[in-house]
This record gives C-alpha cells, structure tokens and sequence, in this order.
C-alpha cells in the first residue's frame, strides 16, 4: 500500500504516459491501470460533500483515475475541520473509524 501527499498526487498525474497507463485505441483513449483500489483520504477546511458545485478535489480525482481505468475509489473524508474544535474533533474521528475498519462509504 503506498500513501501520497497532495504534492505527490499533483506529481504523479504529471506522469501519466501513454503505453503506461493509458493507449489510444480507435474507439478513443482506453485506461491500462485496470483491477486496482484506491483509497484517497481527504482532510479540507470547508464541507463540499454531497456534490457541491465548488467539490474540484472529488471530480477531478475521478476523472483522472478514471481516464487510466480505475474505477474502484473510495473516498474518506474529514471535512468542516474549520467550523471548530468539537467539529474538527468529530470529523476526524469519523474518518479515524472508517479507515481502521476498511468499511466502504457510498461516494
């Protein structure tokens, strides 16, 4: 299993090469990064869950995992960590409790 920071995610979307992870076919681009899981763990200030139109993070996360053939993602969120203490405490907790128990959230 490997973890990547923002940073690291940015950096590897830049890699994304033809023949590696995706070819083109004469149906279109065709994903080659098949048969996995990703787990992506997100921590924000503000609350875009439910589709919210300024949610960039999820949508584009998607769409590029989806471009490379996986489509097997799973999100875990910890959001509102600004809206306060008890808010940030029980956002964290929530997502502390669903990675330890590998339970799959409807995203």
């Amino acid at each position: 299993m490997r973890a990547f920071s923002c940073a690291a995610i940015g950096l590897g979307f830049s890699q994304v090469h033809t023949s590696e992870t995706f070819r083109y076919t004469e149906h279109g681009p065709e994903g080659l990064a098949g048969g996995k899981r990703v787990i992506v763990a997100s921590a924000r200030g503000g609350a875009y869950q439910g589709g919210a139109a300024a949610d960039f993070q999820e949508k584009y996360l998607r769409h590029v995992f989806g471009f490379i053939g996986i489509g097997d993602i799973e999100i875990v969120r910890a959001e509102g960590l600004n809206f306060g203490a008890e808010q940030r405490e029980t956002a964290l907790q929530r997502a502390y409790r669903l990675i330890e128990s590998g339970a799959r959230e409807a995203a």
